[in-house]
């Protein structure tokens, strides 16, 4: 049976014909659905838990930016996230000397993940070992997160140098750094101790960290910084071990909420690629479809409170959420929007694509470019729930690509 391709014209086939059918396939969570009022047929894994998306969404507190990224981990992807620190300091209007502080904590929290990660089995590096990197706007300031596997012999090191550096003032973390140069106490994945020593004195903060056991042979580390922060704005740890069980579950390559610069957007978008073996097409739909979700974002929006986009994989391909906290008037908008989409056939979106581009059609209520080009790019009906977050409902569109 086809899962991807045929999706939308089955879904015609269905409308007004057949009453809705779903058959649970069991323990690998996928099921069929097929409904018969002409709104939606859906083939493949039933859609990402709504309530894991929301405690994402609340975890990165307020309406400030802040994202959470746990793809492929490399060096390229340091300057980006520097331009990115940077970005959203420069939003905020930030003094100088902030934003260098939290540019440095960013850049050596990532490259502490690349420099000691250890290598695990592939199912459990993707779940239980899985590498997170979080920044996060909490009170006045920032929250960085890293967290990455180690191997167990490195345990005992790690412990006591962050017992050395606990509670020492800034003169003395640096003096101990200082000593370490001089020292030259390196070894092949890093230094001794340099980066979390001066992580401490940049930010102003002891660093909390946690050392979780995965294996015998291997331990999972958390580290947490604050920079213009209050202890008191410091994410707990069980909130902490939530976010990355819910990343694990749901393979999540990037989660960001907030409104977005162009210069945010541009230092994003590369995160969202994956390691070599994808053919370019594949990554080319895949980045289309992620633009025309800022494009259709953009619109919703302004309608309520902090928006959110994330990028999530699946063993039949990727998926795309995107939404905002809103009102319910216009969260009921825009669902009637997006089951329209979903009744049109492919020829019919395309033309109304067209016409978008072109700035033809009548009325407040003809359909946005970014929604037609999402429903065009996704293989499955677009799917749209919604929750309730404080005073304001928290709209969701999942694209399949």
């Amino acid at each position: 049976m086809c899962f991807t391709n045929h999706c939308r014209t089955c879904n015609l086939a269905f409308a007004n014909n057949f009453p809705s059918i779903i058959l649970e396939r069991g323990e690998d969570n996928r099921r069929e659905t097929a409904t018969g009022n002409g709104s939606l047929l859906y083939l493949g894994r039933y859609r990402m838990d709504l309530a894991n998306v929301l405690t994402l969404y609340e975890a990165l507190a307020g309406d400030r930016p802040g994202f959470l990224f746990s793809g492929q981990f490399n060096d390229e992807h340091t300057a980006r996230l520097i331009t990115l620190g940077e970005e959203v300091l420069e939003r905020e209007d930030a003094q100088r000397n902030l934003r260098g502080r939290l540019a440095f904590v960013v850049v050596e929290a990532y490259q502490n993940i690349i420099r000691h990660r250890a290598r695990l089995p592939e199912e459990r590096e993707q779940r239980e070992g899985r590498c997170m990197f979080v920044l996060r706007s909490t009170g006045p300031g920032h929250e960085v997160i890293a967290i990455n596997p180690i191997l167990a012999a490195e345990e005992a090191k790690l412990i006591a140098t962050m017992e050395r550096i606990k509670g020492v003032d800034l003169k003395g973390l640096k003096d101990m750094f200082l000593d370490g140069l001089r020292n030259q106490q390196r070894t092949e994945r890093g230094g001794a101790g340099l980066g979390l020593i001066e992580m401490t004195r940049r930010s102003g903060h002891s660093l909390m960290h946690r050392l979780q056991e995965l294996d015998p042979a291997h331990r999972l580390f958390t580290l947490q910084a604050l920079v213009g922060a209050t202890d008191e704005d410091l994410m707990s740890a069980d909130n902490v071990k939530e976010m990355h069980r819910i990343v694990g579950q749901e393979n999540i390559i990037l989660f960001c909420k907030g409104r977005m610069t162009p210069g945010m957007r541009a230092s994003l978008l590369p995160l969202i690629e994956p390691g070599g073996g994808e053919r370019v097409a594949a990554t080319d739909l895949r980045k289309q479809a992620w633009l025309a979700a800022w494009e259709f974002l953009d619109v919703i929006s302004t309608t309520g409170g902090a928006p959110l986009m994330m990028l999530s994989q699946n063993d039949e391909g990727y998926v795309i959420v995107v939404g905002a906290a809103m009102n319910s008037a216009d969260a009921d908008r825009i669902t009637a929007e997006v089951e329209a989409m979903n009744a049109l056939s492919p020829g019919d979106l395309r033309t109304l694509y067209r016409d978008a581009l072109l700035g033809r059609g009548e009325g407040p209520e003809k359909p946005r470019a970014g929604l037609l080009e999402l429903a065009r790019r996704s293989a499955t009906p677009l799917q749209v729930s919604r929750s309730a977050t404080g005073d304001r409902f928290l709209l969701l569109v999942e694209v399949r690509i």
